[in-house]
């Protein structure tokens, strides 16, 4: 704006920001792929849930009403809930360790449920964990495919005579 309170020149300042928004729809989808195949629940430091999917409503046979706000402890064996390895678990992930495996849990209903999950810190900026994230899959049926076909093959060796032999021939075990 001149003296005379007349526009001369008009200058615009621009950053393109296209990258940054093709990234975030990326990890946005991300996100998006892993919460519609799998089960999801987020938990305080202190292991209280603090959010769920659908998917692990639908795994535990719990209510939201149920879960939110109640400790992670409600989902584990009676025999686990006040172990030293139980408590070592939550510190680890407290400390930025990540947990990873197949966890025995129990349902609403008081049955087992099998996960393969994994229980990850999530940090801030400075590196430090916020909240706890675990994604899991129920594998709860093949667990007890597992354990018929080990109770077939005990039944086999208890009634039967069973001879292991090695590629040459050899007898590796007999009952």
């Amino acid at each position: 704006i001149n003296g005379e309170g007349k526009v001369e020149a008009i200058v615009q300042i621009a950053d393109d920001v296209s990258q940054s928004l093709a990234t975030k729809a990326e990890e946005h989808g991300q996100v998006s792929a892993i919460q519609a195949t799998h089960a999801v629940a987020h938990f305080s430091l202190n292991g209280d849930v603090i959010w769920v999917n659908d998917h692990f409503l639908k795994a535990t046979g719990f209510t939201r009403s149920e879960v939110l706000h109640s400790p992670h402890s409600m989902f584990m064996p009676a025999d686990e809930k006040d172990s030293d390895a139980y408590r070592a678990f939550w510190e680890a992930l407290r400390n930025g360790h990540h947990q990873s495996g197949e966890f025995r849990r129990i349902r609403a209903d008081g049955s087992d449920l099998w996960l393969q999950a994994v229980y990850t810190p999530i940090l801030d900026l400075a590196g430090r964990p916020l909240k706890i994230v675990k994604y899991a899959t129920d594998i709860t049926a093949e667990k007890l495919r597992q354990a018929d076909y080990r109770s077939q093959v005990t039944a086999i060796h208890k009634s039967n005579c069973v001879v292991t032999f090695d590629m040459q021939g050899a007898i590796i075990d007999a009952n």
